[in-house]
């Protein structure tokens, strides 16, 4: 991930440099990868920078085909666009957005050679579709939805229901939706983090906000070629935008909004600072900005100094960083090498015991399930034993396993071998936030 951070820096600075000069690519990939929400992915197990990276790519070797009208760049930038919907369900937000900007690119050809235009468009799809299609395909034979669980509603797939798809469906971290909303996204993003349901946890530079403007004034000075890369990038991501503010609004998954756009508000603040009366006002605004990202990141990697130096130890770091790492050490020690754990949890990463998740996407139970029958259903799985925390009984979609497993428990079904009522539940590690819970390991009983 540290490697992929650096690569899709690159790429940004690349995609700038190339079209317009190297010190507004330097500052776009600085700005980009000095982000806490850059630094953070960077160390985090998610597909986010290489994802990021392709799109980067997809829209590079298409201004690269644009210039030079060699076949092998748009083919190469129709692989990469494939890639990115292979790497992240988001990819498909990109697709129609370079989709436009390859209409656009050939403006001209659509009214003196428009077969040639039509069938060069088809060919970039079938390309991409081809690269993205094992993946699909996996989903599919897997499944039965090719871009399972959000072809629900099409094709009626396994490991997903009816309830499910209108739970997610209607689900959103965002403030709203509406028009006022739509074009106040920026504002949101950068400075009013705390209208998300997540709140503000991760700060987003308020540079695009601050500079961004500034182009307006210095638009007459900006050359021609110039301007056609800043109406890619104003044409990609205002499509990107408009997919991504129809669904659950994920503020990680605007970020390839703000490293493009980082790319204009970078010229603009370069344009700025050729003037004595704003040259100073700009470069406090960058300096400010740079150092609070500094400051936040180092807060982030601070964290695990005492670790590094040899200050703690890796247990001890652990206990206090990842969420129920004590109850899953003990799991290790205790439980038999054959368990086999039905896991009520989204992060079982530390548990060195084969598991199965207990989400309701891969257990279809309902208020007619009865006891013997969730009994029966765990041993088809060769379930032995149950891992389970306060929090995902607090969560009604669990309702369902909560009546069967106290049902089962009463019966003697179940046998409590573990009972834990400080389970550590961590929040933010950056800032240490946790909150305690309750933590069971249950024996399954067979008859």
């Amino acid at each position: 991930q540290w490697c992929w951070g650096l690569i899709s820096a690159g790429v940004l600075y690349m995609l700038a440099a190339e079209r317009i000069s190297r010190r507004v690519g330097g500052l776009a990939a600085i700005v980009y990868y000095t982000s806490p929400h850059i630094f953070q992915l960077s160390t985090a197990a998610k597909s986010d920078l290489v994802w990021q990276t392709f799109l980067f790519l997809s829209l590079h070797t298409l201004l690269a085909w644009n210039n030079r009208r060699d076949a092998g760049w748009l083919w190469l930038s129709a692989a990469f666009t494939g890639l990115a919907m292979a790497t992240k369900y988001q990819g498909l937000f990109w697709a129609p957005a370079i989709g436009l900007a390859l209409l656009v690119s050939q403006g001209s050809d659509w009214g003196r050679i428009p077969w040639r235009a039509f069938w060069r468009s088809i060919s970039y799809g079938a390309i991409s579709v081809l690269v993205v299609s094992p993946w699909w395909l996996r989903n599919w034979f897997a499944s039965g939805d090719p871009v399972w669980p959000f072809g629900y509603p099409i094709f009626h797939s396994r490991f997903w229901t009816q309830k499910l798809n209108d739970k997610y469906a209607a689900w959103t971290q965002g403030p709203g939706d509406s028009l006022w909303y739509y074009f106040t996204g920026l504002w949101n993003l950068s400075l009013n983090q705390s209208a998300y349901s997540s709140g503000m946890l991760i700060p987003v530079t308020p540079l695009l906000l601050a500079f961004l403007p500034g182009l307006i004034l210095v638009w007459p000075s900006v050359p021609a070629h110039t301007r056609r890369f800043f109406g890619m990038i104003l044409i990609t991501s205002s499509v990107y935008y408009t997919f991504w503010f129809t669904t659950y609004q994920q503020p990680r998954y605007a970020f390839p909004i703000f490293a493009l756009l980082m790319i204009l508000a970078a010229y603009s603040f370069w344009q700025i600072t050729r003037f004595s009366c704003s040259s100073w006002v700009a470069t406090s605004l960058l300096s400010l900005s740079l150092m609070m990202f500094l400051s936040y990141n180092s807060l982030f990697n601070i964290q695990v100094a005492p670790v590094v130096f040899g200050l703690e130890t890796r247990q001890s770091f652990l206990a206090r960083r990842v969420s129920f790492y004590e109850d899953f050490v003990w799991a290790n020690d205790n439980l038999p090498g054959h368990a086999h754990v039905l896991f009520f949890h989204l992060k079982p990463y530390y548990l060195d015991r084969p598991y199965i998740l207990g989400t309701r996407n891969l257990w279809l139970l309902d208020g007619q399930t009865t006891a013997d029958e969730y009994l029966s259903l765990m041993g088809e799985q060769k379930i032995t034993h149950i891992f389970r925390t306060g929090l995902w009984e607090a969560d009604s979609e669990n309702a369902d396993s909560l009546r069967l497993i106290t049902q089962l428990k009463k019966s003697g079904s179940l046998k409590s071998i573990y009972f834990n009522v400080r389970g550590v539940q961590v929040h933010s590690r950056t800032l240490n936030r946790l909150s305690h819970t309750t933590v069971e390991i249950l024996q399954v009983v067979y008859e």
